[in-house]
């Protein structure tokens, strides 16, 4: 356990016991569907999870996935009610770190990667993902081949 303030090694921001992440859509899609394939390495996961910041953007991108597979809205509204989900706005320190990644923002979701990334960075927390092609930060990944968390610097 790393000690208040700082980073732990599976990349959680520890202050004073509490572990923090920003999560990714994907985490929390995952969390939600029992049929989906990460089910179980995102439940391991978010149990070592005290608070999550889920970027609104990341919120869209949920209720974007529930509208675009015939689900109810309302779906959506039950996963905020997890008392460990703490929706966060973007700020512009968001915005302009995703637009000073622009040579990497090739479409609308690339975008929304770089504003999820430009929230980890403005918080000082690794990012809780499934996703192996975020760019520019430390983030939080799950390797399919080892099914265990791994952090890597993605560049």
């Amino acid at each position: 356990m790393a000690r208040c303030g700082k980073s732990s090694e599976r990349g959680r921001r520890e202050e004073c016991g509490v572990t923090k992440i920003v999560a990714d859509s994907n985490i929390i899609i995952s969390l939600a569907f029992e049929d989906d394939s990460n089910h179980a390495r995102a439940l391991r996961l978010w149990k070592d999870t005290d608070l999550a910041y889920l970027p609104v953007v990341a919120g869209l991108e949920i209720g974007y996935f529930l509208l675009k597979n015939g689900l109810p809205l309302k779906m959506l509204e039950e996963i905020l009610k997890d008392e460990r989900i703490e929706v966060i706005d973007s700020t512009y320190a968001d915005l302009a770190y995703a637009v000073s990644r622009k040579e990497r923002v090739k479409s609308y979701d690339d975008l929304n990667d770089m504003l999820i990334l430009g929230a980890c960075r403005r918080l000082s927390l690794k990012l809780m993902t499934f996703d192996g092609n975020s760019r520019g930060y430390q983030s939080l990944s799950v390797t399919k081949a080892e099914g265990k968390t791994n952090l890597k610097q993605l560049v």
